[in-house]
């Protein structure tokens, strides 16, 4: 069949739109645009909403004080055709950085931090300070004790951990007579300042504060320690100046980490013969006492720095004395009584600073 040359442009013209149309449905995929959408819509950790910043990047929420921070699948949304990973439990004790892809492979970054909520106050340690407060008549501790919800962290005196534990007792010179037995509800308490009060006795459950690293009860009225001082393995610091002590109980041994000892100011007439055991002390005070002379094991104590014995009523010296080699300050004045040997003198007078009375080594 013969076609007019009108027919023939019809048909080109028809071609050339069909092969137009169908280049433009390849280059635009279908004619509809990859989504650059990438934003992080939600997170949340069981009933918790996270809060986001999607100008910053980042995503903040708080979970249960008793949450394992180690161990969290968070439920995410994100944009609409838009992908995220890491996906799964993750491990949040450290900010978690997730990474948020669009459709056309555009990529966001979010940081993600989950904190812990305060724990909440413990009624026993409340309990436990409410009794100090109320043990000591007189006392010039400014807490208010009638007003529950006012938080004991706000005590004077009173530091906390972010878990909510008191960690920290500060009732120097408060005019404190009587620490109660429930003391020992304060489980968690690492630091205990109780100088310059009227402090007689210490109940055996101060032996359960196992958690202490310093304990300071200087200046108070002490004629004895209790045996549970021993069980304060992890005290670092034992400050007992200014005190009626007579002597340490035995068991003080025990607290192998001690590196500072104060015992000076007491009626103390002679040290434990296992002192020697305590090879952390670096500094040992046990100066305007009445000793008499100091057992033989002191020259164990070879990570002394400064040992002080003055004002006793010292009459001679172990021979272990010399051992101490690390001695950077040695006081031993005022024993008027006091006979050395000649290593003896030798060794004192290296010491960088010593305090010898006149006369005893030369």
């Amino acid at each position: 069949m013969k076609l007019t040359l009108k027919q023939i442009l019809v048909l080109l013209l028809s071609t050339i739109l069909l092969i137009s149309c169908g280049g433009n449905d390849d280059d635009n995929n279908g004619g509809t645009a990859l989504s650059a959408e990438k934003d992080l819509l939600s997170f949340t950790v069981g009933d918790f909403i996270g809060t986001i910043n999607n100008i910053d990047k980042t995503i903040t929420a708080s979970v249960p004080f008793d949450t394992d921070l180690s161990s969290i699948t968070p439920v995410i949304t994100v944009s609409q055709k838009a992908s995220y990973t890491p996906a799964g439990s993750q491990n949040f004790s450290s900010p978690v950085i997730y990474t948020v892809t669009a459709e056309d492979g555009s990529k966001a970054k979010y940081v993600v931090t989950i904190t812990k909520s305060p724990q909440p106050e413990s009624n026993a340690e409340r309990e436990a300070l409410i009794a100090i407060y109320n043990s000591s008549i007189g006392n010039i501790l400014d807490w208010n004790v009638e007003n529950e919800a006012l938080a004991i962290s706000t005590w004077e005196g009173v530091t906390v951990n972010d878990e909510g534990y008191v960690v920290q007792l500060n009732l120097f010179g408060k005019n404190i007579s009587l620490l109660p037995e429930n003391i020992d509800n304060l489980t968690k308490l690492q630091e205990l300042y109780l100088g310059d009060n009227n402090i007689s006795s210490l109940p055996e459950s101060i032996g359960d504060l196992i958690e202490l690293r310093i304990l300071d009860i200087g200046g108070n009225q002490l004629t004895s320690l209790p045996t549970s001082i021993g069980n304060l393995t992890n005290l670092t610091k034992l400050a007992l100046a200014l005190n009626q002590l007579q002597e340490l109980p035995e068991a003080i041994i025990n607290c192998s980490g001690l590196q500072q000892l104060y015992i000076d100011h007491n009626e103390i007439t002679s040290l434990p013969e296992s002192i020697g055991d305590l090879t952390e002390l670096s500094l040992l005070t046990a100066g305007t006492n009445q000793l008499t002379a100091l057992p033989v094991s002191i020259g164990n104590l070879t990570s002394l720095t400064i040992l002080g014995l003055y004002m006793n009523q010292l009459q001679d010296l172990p021979e272990s004395i010399v051992n101490l080699t690390g001695l950077e300050q040695l006081y031993l004045e005022n024993n008027s009584s006091l006979s050395l040997t000649t290593e003896q003198c030798t060794f004192i007078t290296s010491v960088n600073e010593h305090f010898l009375d006149d006369g005893i080594c030369e």
